[in-house]
């Protein structure tokens, strides 16, 4: 069975496991913290329950030295509830963001280590400042997404909590508004099949323009010489905005896919509680103004997770577009382009024979040939000639820097 291609797999998924993969010996504390926030958010969904009771108490006898105390206690446990919530939330972040640093890092140190290691024949084929912005941008997509591990769960744990909630109240109400949200999820992710493509071209856009802002920051003393300070101006703005098309497009079909889903969750936030009023007084039942406060409170927690939802699945998608930025750079090292070097032998002297190179693997034209010398141990030559005459290119080639 093959595996499923990088591109094709679900965000969260593909970068959660490149966080476990480069998370090693702190995998303990993702569970720890990902336990410590699913507490916290289990927590906070009681809040709405407390302040309903508190408004059908209110219903019943009115504000009174009757029930005066139980309405100071119940405001007291929407304080102590917050105060819990903290007491796992708090740490749990201040780990996420330890271990987010920590991943950042190991990430950063596998990919500078591979590239300083590939061969300059892969140097040669690939500019510097589009690998030096795939790395930057391939690092900063998986820190991004594990300095927001708590979001994920706090979406995942709120959205099933207040379905669970909404069912407990009627479940014909439970029932149907899980199933109305799941309706929504997809409907946007028909967004997202269009909007997650156009991500990953405006990385590659991106990639072009930051690379053409080194090359003329590197080489600038050369274009100060030259006095074409104009003419690299307009060709690197000329990358910037060879992008502004596909960003055009991009912004327009995501603001209609916020759009889409503001009027899907403000159905869900009303429809509910019409129904419940217009079930109450059509069987001849006293509307109760608590359970409409905790109706209304838990809906609205659910546009909350929409909202959230929307917003960090758009971030996701660019997380993962920035990380797979980096996979033929991962790939490169996967391969055998990747120098390995023995321990040399005991040795007497160094003998080369015959030598021959050519660069890009064409032998119709050699670099260096019929190149024969012998050379002591101990001691020490000068290796000088014509320019262009091919000294750089042999000790290259004898340094083992060409695969």
């Amino acid at each position: 069975m093959k595996s499923k291609s990088p591109n094709s797999e679900e965000a969260t998924l593909f970068l959660f496991k490149k966080l476990w993969q480069y998370a090693d010996g702190m995998r303990k504390w993702i569970v720890l913290y990902v336990a410590m926030f699913v507490i916290s958010n289990i927590i906070i969904l009681l809040p709405p329950l407390i302040f309903g009771e508190f408004i059908r108490a209110i219903q019943i006898d009115g504000i009174g030295e009757q029930n005066l105390n139980y309405l100071l206690w119940l405001l007291f446990l929407l304080v102590a509830t917050e105060l819990v919530f903290w007491v796992f939330h708090g740490p749990a972040r201040i780990i996420e963001n330890i271990i987010s640093f920590k991943t950042e890092v190991n990430y950063r140190r596998y990919l500078m280590k591979g590239v300083l290691g590939l061969g300059l024949s892969w140097h040669n084929e690939h500019d510097s400042g589009d690998t030096i912005d795939k790395v930057n941008k391939a690092c900063e997509g998986l820190g991004s997404f594990s300095h927001n591990v708590f979001q994920i769960v706090q979406i995942f744990v709120r959205l099933i909590g207040t379905s669970l909630i909404l069912m407990w109240f009627s479940p014909t109400i439970g029932i149907a508004v899980f199933i109305f949200v799941l309706i929504s999820f997809v409907v946007i992710f028909q967004f997202d099949r269009y909007l997650i493509p156009q991500y990953r071209r405006l990385n590659e856009y991106s990639n072009r323009a930051i690379a053409g802002v080194f090359d003329a920051l590197s080489n600038i003393t050369s274009v100060k010489i030259l006095h074409i300070e104009k003419p690299i101006l307009e060709g690197v703005l000329s990358r910037f905005n060879a992008s502004y098309p596909l960003y055009k497009s991009n912004i327009k079909l995501n603001e209609a896919k916020w759009f889409t889903g503001a009027i899907f969750f403000q159905v869900i936030a009303i429809v509910p509680i019409a129904f419940y009023v217009v079930t109450g007084v059509s069987n001849g039942k006293a509307v109760d103004a608590g359970t409409i406060s905790t109706l209304y409170l838990y809906l609205s927690n659910l546009i909350y997770v929409y909202f959230t939802f929307t917003y960090l699945y758009n971030d996701l998608a660019i997380f993962k577009n920035r990380v797979l930025n980096a996979k033929p750079i991962e790939d490169a090292l996967e391969s055998k382009n990747v120098i390995k070097r023995k321990p040399a032998p005991e040795w007497n002297k160094l003998r080369i024979n015959d030598l021959e190179f050519a660069y890009d693997n064409t032998k119709d034209t050699p670099h260096l040939s019929g190149v024969n010398i012998s050379i002591p141990k101990g001691s020490r030559i000068a290796v000088i000639g014509e320019s262009g005459s091919g000294k750089t290119t042999f000790l290259k080639v004898i340094h083992g820097l060409y695969p």
